[in-house]
């Protein structure tokens, strides 16, 4: 690939950017605005043929200041550009921070104190059911589940929504939405099954109900459709189980991967098509990933690295994955991996910047990945993908003659 080729597509990654960058979702709706999207999206995959399919320009990592955060951030995405960020602060209580173009809000309190459910105990675990609606979930410190929604314009009240104390490793359900309203909850009960919680219509069931299994920790799940949830788990003997719900009928526990030993719980994802990707830490510490097409498993694969905990991933469309993890010997520092011709390949991101547990990466779109994390000093930061080309100053204003007025 020749340094002119990679300049250009520098160059067309910038243009790409900054036509996105000054849109909003309403102001789509004209023709013109339209064109220009559609532009802007051909100068993006331009970009990423000319680069050679590397990712190029990312940023450094920014803090996101005004609070302190105790573990990861949850983050949903609704929209082109609409990403929201929740976290657990250190004073025990929800917060809330999103973009604004290129730009943080700033944190809003979504907890009203004096009341067990309003403080929370492990990071949240939040969803979307559409555009600017949210549910949030997470352990209050009777280890009961909380939930509470934002329909648009307001908070409700925190509402218990177990029936009983539940017991969660990791701190927080996972939860999963799927179509307009429904929402499923899955925790790592005491007994050590799967405990399912869900929410359809608007109302909330009485009773969560166990799904069996012998897990060691909190199950990873994701809603393949509107109709179907995968559950995917660790058992206690290291091996990767597979459980999953179409309609209202649940399928038992399934062993995958030929009993592949993996330290801790899995990371899968819906991709892309009917397919859904699990990705693991194994006993020797490289990256592991298999994956489900329609019912067929294909079995895992090592991906190398030398990984902390699992990773994070995302999918930016068709054949596109890229996967981020803290690596053994670069002191909590994250390295990025990602196809490229055939094989992965492992690069350092965020130089020597040192982040505190695996990162929450999010995409939405072909051309945009962001990832938040926690780091040194308690504080949220946030590098992102492509990195927005430097712009130039404002020219200075023109020298007025004296006693006169500049126009």
């Amino acid at each position: 690939m020749s340094s002119q080729n990679m300049e250009v597509g520098h160059i067309l990654a910038s243009m790409q950017y900054q036509i996105i960058g000054g849109m909003t979702m309403s102001s789509l709706r004209t023709p013109r605005l339209k064109s220009l999207l559609t532009r802007s999206l051909f100068l993006g995959f331009a970009n990423f043929f000319l680069a050679g399919g590397v990712l190029a320009q990312w940023s450094s990592w920014e803090p996101v200041e005004g609070i302190t955060i105790e573990a990861h951030p949850s983050c949903v995405i609704w929209g082109l550009k609409n990403l929201d960020c929740f976290v657990r602060g250190t004073d025990d209580f929800l917060w809330h921070n999103w973009l604004e173009g290129d730009r943080w809000h700033g944190w809003e309190f979504r907890g009203a104190g004096g009341s067990e459910g309003e403080k929370i105990k492990g990071p949240p675990s939040c969803v979307t059911l559409g555009a600017n609606r949210f549910y949030c979930f997470a352990r209050g410190f009777a280890d009961y589940v909380w939930g509470r929604k934002y329909n648009g314009s307001t908070w409700d009240a925190w509402t218990r929504v177990s029936n009983k104390p539940m017991q969660l490793t990791e701190g927080s359900p996972s939860c999963v939405g799927r179509g307009t309203d429904r929402i499923d909850c899955f925790v790592h009960g005491p007994d050590n099954h799967m405990w399912h919680g869900w929410m359809g219509d608007g109302h909330w069931t009485n009773f969560w109900k166990s799904r069996d299994g012998v897990l060691t920790e909190q199950p990873s799940c994701v809603a393949r459709d509107a109709n179907r949830v995968d559950c995917f788990a660790r058992g206690t003997n290291k091996a990767l189980f597979h459980s999953w719900l179409v309609g209202s009928q649940w399928n038992g526990w399934q062993l995958l991967g030929g009993g592949l030993a993996i330290e801790g719980p899995p990371f899968c994802l819906k991709t892309w098509g009917n397919r859904i990707d699990c990705f693991a830490r194994g006993s020797n510490d490289h990256m592991w990933h298999g994956w489900l097409v329609g019912d067929q498993w294909n079995d895992w694969q090592s991906r190398d690295g030398q990984l902390l905990e699992r990773p994070s991933c995302v999918s930016r469309g068709q054949n596109q994955l890229n996967c981020f993890a803290r690596i053994k010997g670069a002191g909590g520092a994250v390295w990025h991996t990602w196809l490229d011709g055939g094989e992965w390949k492992w690069e350092p991101l965020g130089g020597d910047f040192i982040i505190q547990e695996q990162p929450t990466c999010v995409s939405w779109g072909p051309n945009r990945i962001d990832c938040l994390a926690r780091g040194p000093d308690k504080v949220m930061c946030h590098l992102w993908w492509p990195k927005r080309a430097p712009t130039s100053p404002p020219p200075p204003p023109p020298e007025c003659p004296p006693n006169q007025k500049c126009q």
